[in-house]
């Protein structure tokens, strides 16, 4: 049909079986012209859709594409694991329709879906709500004896029921479906008041300790009971959904965990709980015949205990490692080490090749994680365009050659994100990879229009690409940390306690953690002043630089024609969001880096004026379409989210900035 409306009347499709035509190696899609018909074929129906979709992706741009054409992906496994925008964000109502969202995943490539999404039926609940919201538990999707009196039926019938529909849905594109568990987490305290021979490890992270928060309790795996609700949970996940070929686990993270070594009722290790977990597993996968691939994430794991692991866990599990994770870095002049996956940086860690040598002595399998296009670094701003950037992430890829690879945080279908810069490079890097050197040679096939104005855009795209190098990303300094999590894009810059608590309600509230603080980046990333100043500094660059690539793709707007003019239009809001709040951080690091003892000083004055018309200038730009370009909850507010409310947080953060600086006068 969509080839039909691209005026092709005369076409077929179908697998190199269905036609009748000589076979292709596996990943393979070939097109050509038989007595005035257009075939579109492949080793398989994915490949054959992603050769109709690549087709029709460069005939919309008007370039359309020389027949005959055969591409193969040098990728055997693609996977999107993590996804966090598609399975965490659907409760709150920032919703994307999975059909187009696995059709878009087809076309870049990919060969997997995460599928364990909640429905609309869940509660919007706080972040710290036993750590449920964040990435579904298993729990959430299966009735057991033990949910009784703890969840509610229908949430959980109606959470299987989005499972179910989502796994069909990847199947029908023929992607192969998987699911995300961080295990064993923390769970309600309302669990361990009905069953409380169950209540095991405790979690109490030092930020909900500041924010005088209680912690959370974890499911005794030492206990038989224990152990049997997770068969319990696991039995059910396969009964009903024996279509799952990839599970990801973390054991280390948003609270998970088991007992500490030498901790807990038998004493054990770690190791050992983890292995005897993977062993009730496995028995679980061959009593239902499922064939699935089993993927651990061994990030905040003990490293000293990956070798005991590696010896004895079942065959099937691999691991699925983040690219940057103990790579040396610098931010700004500060040496570091990344601890997590950054969009900033294309280096393999250290922890990679680790884990690849290791995996190598029991022949296991190594997934190598990367974010390249949206990410946990820029999230809530949707299509950010960066394409060096993920251009470099594919060469180090190619390079490091793993068995498989992911994209973490996922991939936003294009009608949520209009800007789908990043996207094409994910395209043209899948199926051209073997052609292209440098990015240069793929910006004829990224930018439209004429040679002038593909150039002005190139131009503009060095400078946003210059911009998020440097960007000194410590730990929280990611715009989902920072900035939703902290809540500091929301925050009023204030010296001292003259604002009355409950006018703080409306940034405290959702943060989760309940923590005010005059030295943010003290108190969240253990950074001293000349550091803050520093880093200010930096983002002052990174500020301007953004600014420059803005301002030059507005000029090549000008020249333009309607339908160039239309596509670089789209990369405009997500930049112009990006250097409002980076200017934000580089007024809350300048501003608190200062000497509060001696009170309001004109340095001061002028970073508040700064950030109130920072501040106005987003009220603006809420008001206007440019508001869709940003992950907005719709159905209630939440601390990893920005709220429907989202205009009345920065009208309030603008009277009191306003306020302060009356006061100061």
């Amino acid at each position: 049909m969509r080839l039909n409306a691209a005026g092709l009347t005369r076409v077929s499709a179908g697998t190199v079986e269905d036609l009748g035509l000589p076979g292709l190696p596996e990943r393979t899609f070939r097109i050509f012209e038989r007595g005035g018909d257009i075939v579109f074929t492949g080793d398989r129906p994915r490949s054959v859709l992603a050769g109709a979709l690549y087709y029709l992706h460069h005939l919309d741009r008007g370039t359309p594409e020389t027949l005959p054409l055969k591409r193969t992906s040098p990728y055997r496994e693609r996977l999107v694991l993590e996804d966090f925008p598609f399975h965490c964000y659907q409760p709150t109502g920032f919703d994307f329709d999975p059909v187009l969202y696995a059709e878009n995943l087809v076309a870049l490539g990919y060969t997997a879906m995460e599928c364990n999404r909640f429905s609309r039926r869940e509660l919007v609940g706080e972040y710290f709500e036993g750590y449920q919201f964040t990435n579904p538990s298993p729990a959430r999707f299966v009735w057991t004896r033990w949910h009784e009196g703890v969840w509610d039926r229908d949430v959980i019938g109606a959470n299987a029921a989005e499972l179910r529909a989502c796994i069909e849905i990847a199947e029908s594109f023929d992607l192969e479906p998987s699911f995300t568990a961080f295990l064993p987490r923390p769970y309600p305290e309302s669990f361990f008041r009905m069953h409380p021979h169950l209540r095991g490890s405790y979690f109490r992270h030092e930020h909900l300790i500041r924010g005088g928060h209680e912690g959370f309790h974890r499911i005794d795996t030492d206990h038989e009971e224990g152990m049997e609700f997770y068969r319990t949970v696991y039995d059910g996940l396969l009964e009903e959904n024996a279509g799952l070929r990839h599970f990801f686990f973390w054991h280390a993270d948003l609270g998970t965990g088991f007992w500490k070594d030498g901790e807990g009722p038998s004493g054990r290790s770690e190791a050992d709980r983890i292995i005897e977990f993977h062993e009730m597993l496995e028995g679980l996968f061959l009593r239902h015949n499922i064939p699935a691939q089993v993927w651990v994430n061994p990030w905040a794991m003990k490293e000293e205990s990956l070798p005991a692991m590696n010896a004895r866990l079942p065959t099937r599990v691999g691991y699925a490692v983040k690219d940057n994770t103990d790579a040396a870095h610098f931010f700004g002049t500060t040496p570091s080490r990344l601890p997590d996956l950054t969009i900033i940086s294309p280096t393999i860690g250290g922890l990679f090749h680790k884990v690849e040598k290791l995996a190598a002595e029991k022949n296991r399998r190594v997934c190598l994680c990367q974010y390249q296009d949206f990410s946990e670094d820029l999230d809530p701003v949707l299509g950010v365009p960066h394409p060096m950037l993920s251009f470099r992430k594919f060469r180090a890829l190619s390079e490091a050659a793993p068995d498989c690879s992911s994209t973490n945080w996922g991939v936003i279908s294009p009608e949520k994100n209009r800007c789908t810069v990043n996207q094409d490079v994910i395209r043209e890097m899948v199926w051209r990879a073997e052609e292209v050197l440098c990015i240069e040679e793929l910006v004829p096939r990224l930018i439209p229009g004429g040679d002038a104005f593909r150039q002005q855009i190139a131009t503009a795209w060095r400078k946003a690409d210059i911009a998020l190098q440097i960007w000194p990303q410590y730990w929280g300094l990611r715009l989902q940390d920072g900035g939703l999590r902290y809540r500091w894009l929301v925050k009023p810059l204030l010296l001292g306690d003259g604002i009355a608590h409950g006018e703080r309600e409306y940034y405290l509230a959702r943060q989760g953690y309940r923590i005010d603080s005059a030295t943010p980046f003290k108190d969240f990333l253990d950074l001293e002043n000349c550091q803050a100043r520093e880093i200010a500094g930096w983002y002052a660059e990174m500020v301007e630089l953004l600014g420059g690539a803005i301002a030059g793709i507005e000029r090549a707007k000008r020249g333009a024609t309607a339908g160039e003019a239309a596509w670089a239009e789209r990369q405009l809001p997500p930049l112009r969001w990006c250097r409002r709040f980076f200017l934000t951080y580089r007024h809350l690091l300048a501003f608190h880096s200062l000497p509060a003892s001696g009170g309001m000083t004109p340095e001061h004055e002028t970073i508040l004026c700064a950030e109130i018309a920072n501040t106005r200038e987003i009220l603006v730009a809420l008001a206007t379409a440019e508001r869709d370009s940003l992950v907005i909850a719709r159905r209630g507010a939440w601390s990893q989210c920005f709220g429907p409310d989202i205009a009345d947080d920065f009208d309030a953060k603008l009277k009191l900035l306003e306020r302060s600086l009356t006061v100061a006068k």
